[in-house]
């Protein structure tokens, strides 16, 4: 489980910077939020609702509008908004404004309620509510203001979220990144294993005798009369070394010239025994199917949001039924935004939310498919005219 300040941080990059994400916050914003929302008030229950004056309503209509887009995506992630009411000079006159608390600027937690409880963020008719701690050093928490668009439940996650199913997948894919690096990192370089085999001498020989105590010599102390032929001197050709009898090259004279020189500051020297091989280990090689985790990451994605995958929609049936699943989403995602702004101007102006209406466009499917599905126009009946000419008479 991630404990509090790297989910925050997860929760942020997975909004932000994910490519799937992001596309499919784009097309509910693209599809809810118009560049300019409708509001009409009243000034009581039996009043009827009018427009603000010119000026004040041109503000409001597109500054509520940018206020939807960051608390949407507040809404999705965390299944409520957090706001603060500041005021904005507009031509000289003081006009109090909402501003969304971006994720990130505060903390929270699902409690039960009490008699001790901040009343400012429990719903009337709740048994938990979300306690907000703001991270900004110029807020407190009376001046914070929530609505809910999912009611709070007992939870033993740190910052429940709407999106703690798909970001346990969003950190396993994170994970297999860098496991693709690193076996990428592994793979740009060569690595090598060096392996001895000495047999036992088994002639009882002088000969072998001999043998056997250079076998025992180079097991006790590590040194054997072959190796002083076999110095691997990394000098290139220039080198004196290279031109040398290596029956006359003493260990002292190569320690010397390998480390003490100016050109030998970056000599490599390895001293290997006679009987030793050499392996180069080969490339690493990733099991998991990369397009397949990628795949299936975005379908959970999709699933979220209530859309269709562009890869599964093939013909013209499909395409239709899966665009009217995604449009019914948006306009039940529609009318919270529209009830989650009339909560907002309430407490922005301190009115009741029953004195103020906004109205959003609803979202609808495209013209394109709307024609293609259109039953065609049937033919206008032309009448069957009379005929004039007298009756034969019988």
């Amino acid at each position: 489980m991630l404990s509090a300040p790297p989910k925050i941080q997860m929760l942020i990059e997975l909004t932000r910077n994910n490519l799937i994400v992001r596309g499919c916050i784009g097309r509910v914003l693209s599809a809810i939020v118009p560049q300019r929302v409708h509001i009409r008030e009243r000034t009581g229950p039996g009043a009827q609702f009018k427009a603000l004056k010119p000026e004040l309503e041109k503000f409001l209509e597109s500054y509520l509008s940018k206020f939807l887009t960051s608390a949407l995506e507040s809404t999705l992630v965390c299944g409520f908004v957090v706001f603060v009411i500041r005021r904005h000079i507009l031509h000289g006159k003081e006009v109090e404004v909402p501003v969304v608390l971006p994720l990130g600027a505060f903390t929270w937690e699902v409690k039960p309620i009490s008699k001790d409880t901040n009343k400012r963020f429990v719903k009337s008719d709740a048994l938990y509510y979300y306690e907000i701690t703001p991270l900004h050093h110029d807020l407190k928490i009376h001046d914070l203001h929530i609505y809910h668009y999912n009611d709070p439940v007992p939870s033993n996650q740190i910052f429940p979220s709407n999106v703690d199913g798909i970001l346990l997948e969003f950190t396993e894919l994170q994970n297999f990144e860098m496991m693709i690096r690193r076996i990428d990192e592994w793979n740009s370089i060569k690595h090598i294993t060096t392996s001895e085999t000495v047999n036992a001498p088994l002639d009882q020989t002088t000969d072998g005798i001999s043998l056997l105590d250079d076998f025992r010599r180079y097991i006790m102390s590590g040194e054997h009369s072959g190796i002083s032929s076999n110095y691997m001197v990394m000098c290139g050709s220039d080198a004196s070394a290279a031109r040398e009898d290596p029956s006359n090259i003493a260990n002292s004279w190569i320690e010397k010239f390998s480390f003490a020189g100016a050109k030998g500051d970056s000599t490599c020297v390895h001293l290997m025994p006679p009987n030793t091989t050499v392996n180069e280990l080969g490339a690493l090689e990733l099991k998991h199917d990369r397009h397949e985790f990628y795949k299936r990451f975005e379908k959970h994605v999709m699933a979220f949001f209530e859309m269709t995958p562009f890869d599964d929609v093939s013909g013209q049936d499909t395409a239709t039924i899966a665009y009217e699943v995604q449009v019914q989403g948006m306009r039940r995602l529609s009318a919270i935004c529209t009830l989650m702004l009339e909560h907002v101007y309430a407490c922005t102006f301190q009115i009741e939310e029953t004195d103020v209406k906004i109205l959003l466009p609803r979202p609808a499917l495209p013209e394109s498919m709307l024609a293609k599905n259109a039953p065609p126009a049937k033919a206008p009946v032309k009448a069957k005219r009379k005929s004039t000419a007298p009756k034969p008479s019988s």
